[in-house]
């Protein structure tokens, strides 16, 4: 989602990555790895959703929660397909534990794939419980209204459904369950996991003193490579996204991380055979490591990784009002982007309002908002893509 875009680089060396080096160029194939990784490990997901459908469906219908397991499946299914869609158009859609000698389907259209998807969602969101539940009974991870809603206003926002994108953010903000207190610096740290930033995140784990290692490489592969060794340093920022920021805005401090930074009283130190420029919102704090047995430079296993983000829901609601068009509209979509823009300026006195009524404007503003708010987090190329740019970028 970012190493085919203009805003960063491959990162590591120039001679590690294997098949990554094809996506800077666009010259990947069916036979890349990643591209049939992604594409197979979504469908071992999809089966073991299947599979969990099945054995819901089979328990007797007196059984505590059963609507609420089927529900949780359904958004996993859904979370899976939605990513399988936007990535190759129509896929083969399964909805059930195939035979072992049972022939794939043949490929659905995108279109009915998203109907696909909705459906699961709108069956799924009554039987979900809120975050605050989720953290307040120790079941978070899993997924909750606000996820299925949101994912749901994603799905119509790659229809350009624009009005049914309003209608889901317009639940999700009426509901309270989510919030943009948690400062934009901070929002990755492992303190404010599931926090009200919060709308759907992987649970990672690492506790080697309680023997849990429930881990991911999301920090691993794009952490700081060199002093501290934090990483691997994949997915590097360049020029062109440092560029973009507007002047005094804080979120770029808080997204890179250059050669020669102070961070926790450490200058940083960047292996000199690779780039200079780093993910910030990989970064693990000290206060992260060392801890639970993790080791002091501990390559951030734990960190969970952030799927959905209320401010997405935020801009996700901007731009269709924007799209809309209309004096209401237009004035609904400047006041989302102005939550945005406000948490951002962290009490600074830098990023202005935005003020225009100009459809056009308003349209490019929230759009680099999007692209700046979300940096680095894997949503890039599929923006441009939807929004009839890509070939142009």
């Amino acid at each position: 989602g970012e190493y085919t875009t203009n805003d960063v680089n491959k990162g590591s060396t120039p001679s590690d990555g294997g098949d990554i080096v094809q996506f800077e160029t666009l010259s990947y194939t069916a036979g890349n790895s990643c591209i049939s990784n992604y594409y197979s490990v979504c469908y071992t997901g999809i089966t073991k959703a299947n599979e969990a459908l099945a054995l819901a469906y089979a328990l007797n219908g007196t059984v505590r929660n059963k609507q609420q397991m089927q529900a949780e499946a359904l958004f996993v299914r859904a979370l899976l397909y939605f990513r399988l869609t936007r990535a190759y158009g129509g896929v083969p859609y399964v909805n059930k534990v195939m035979a072992k000698d049972e022939e794939t389907p043949q490929r659905s259209t995108q279109a009915q794939m998203w109907s696909y998807i909705e459906q699961d969602l709108v069956d799924a969101i009554p039987f979900l419980p809120t975050r605050a539940a989720r953290l307040a009974n120790g079941t978070s991870g899993r997924g909750t209204q606000n996820a299925a809603r949101a994912l749901l206003a994603k799905v119509y926002l790659y229809q350009e459904r624009w009005a049914d994108v309003i209608g889901m953010t317009t639940q999700i903000i009426a509901s309270g369950d989510n919030d943009l207190t948690t400062p934009y610096g901070e929002i990755f740290y492992e303190k404010n996991e599931f926090g009200p930033e919060s709308v759907f995140e992987v649970f990672c784990e690492e506790r080697p003193e309680e023997q849990i290692f429930l881990g991911s490489q999301y920090s691993q592969i794009q952490g700081i490579r060199g002093k501290p060794n934090l990483g691997w340093g994949f997915n590097s920022p360049n020029e062109t996204l440092i560029n973009a920021y507007e002047e005094g805005d804080p979120r770029m401090e808080a997204t890179i991380v250059k050669d020669g930074d102070v961070l926790e009283g450490v200058t940083v130190k960047a292996d000199p055979a690779g780039e200079p420029y780093f993910n910030k919102k990989a970064y693990t704090p000290k206060s992260e490591r060392g801890v639970y047995g993790r080791d002091d430079e501990g390559q951030g296993q734990w960190m969970n990784i952030r799927v959905i983000r209320y401010a997405e829901v935020i801009l996700m609601h901007a731009e269709a009002t924007c799209e809309l068009g209309g004096n209401e509209n237009m004035a609904d979509a400047r006041a989302k982007l102005e939550m945005v823009r406000k948490r951002a300026r962290g009490g600074k006195d830098v990023l202005p309002e935005i003020t225009t009524n100009d459809q056009a404007e308003l349209r490019k503003a929230i759009r680099h908002e999007r692209r700046i708010e979300l940096a680095m987090e894997g949503e890039l190329f599929f923006d441009l893509v939807r929004w009839g740019v890509a070939k142009d970028e």
